[in-house]
């Protein structure tokens, strides 16, 4: 800063005096005037502060030090004629149109201003919820690693042991139902009476059909509970065997079950399933409390 910036009515040598003795009024009249022209956001850019420091002093009516410095300095450069002085902004007259037009700028400035600074916002927090859905996701599929080298082990261990006509037997697992062919029922829908050609249409699940047929008919003519209790456990096993491995279609249904459908049906029979069991091992509680109790002389 050379000489000619001494403040009106100073001496030579006193500028670096002048700033304290500005009193707030001042600076804020003349930050009121360099917003009222230009709006926050070009007015913070001119004095070089960030515009949350300088909408705090307009705000608060509050002169930082922050604040302070930066109007002094813009004061002293409009005085040295570098710049505009208070006075140019304070006494400009407004230019109709467009000084409502430059109103209208600074307003989409700082309206601008506060839409970038939420977008901040929404995109920090944005990134926090794509941080847990992804260790959500992270941790269930270890949880899925886990089942499926569980369910691996199970099957290894049961297949040590089992000779080649056991294994036979599992063919049927990925096997699908034939269409349709003239004189046969719908392929794959299994009906309470036996019907022609039953051996193509439920290929390696017939012997099944037909025990599971048998269970219908007689499983409920057993005369003691436990075996009536094994009659519906292994109803219940082949039912879900031959909807789930074998996709066949159980009475009532007439047409064959969509996925959602067989899903339902596959639950359903679990859950049967899991409760046959538990009569079944109620029933066998019982038995062996009557032969404790009769001692050994009552046999059903």
């Amino acid at each position: 800063m050379d000489d000619e910036s001494v403040p009106p009515g100073g001496d030579v040598g006193a500028a670096d005096e002048a700033e304290p003795s500005l009193s707030d009024d001042l600076l804020l009249d003349l930050l009121d005037a360099l917003v009222e022209e230009r709006g926050r956001v070009p007015a913070a850019r001119v004095l070089g502060v960030n515009y949350r420091t300088l909408a705090s002093c307009c705000d608060t009516r509050q002169v930082s030090r922050r604040m302070r410095q930066a109007l002094a300095d813009f004061r002293e450069r409009g005085s040295d004629g570098n710049g505009e002085t208070v006075t140019s902004y304070s006494e400009r007259p407004p230019d109709g149109d467009g000084a409502a037009l430059r109103e209208r700028v600074a307003e989409l400035e700082d309206e601008n201003t506060e839409l970038r600074e939420l977008a901040d916002e929404q995109a920090i927090r944005l990134e926090e919820l794509n941080r847990r859905v992804a260790e959500l996701e992270d941790s269930k599929q270890a949880e899925g690693a886990t089942e499926i080298v569980g369910t691996a082990e199970i099957v290894d261990a049961d297949s040590d042991g089992v000779n080649p006509h056991e294994q036979g037997d599992k063919v049927g697992q990925g096997w699908i139902p034939p269409r349709r062919r003239p004189g046969m029922p719908d392929a794959g829908v299994i009906t309470l009476e036996e019907q022609p050609d039953e051996e193509f249409a439920f290929g390696p699940a017939a012997a099944l059909v037909a025990e599971w047929r048998q269970l219908r008919v007689g499983g409920g003519k057993v005369s003691n509970s436990v075996g009536r209790a094994e009659a519906a456990v292994r109803r219940w096993e082949l039912e879900a065997e031959l909807l789930g491995d074998y996709r066949l279609t159980l009475p009532p249904d007439t047409y064959t079950l969509d996925d959602a459908r067989r899903a339902d049906h596959i639950r359903w029979r679990r859950d049967a399933l899991a409760e046959a069991r538990r009569k079944l091992r109620l029933a066998k509680r019982a038995r062996l409390l009557r032969q404790v109790i009769t001692l050994g002389t009552w046999r059903k």
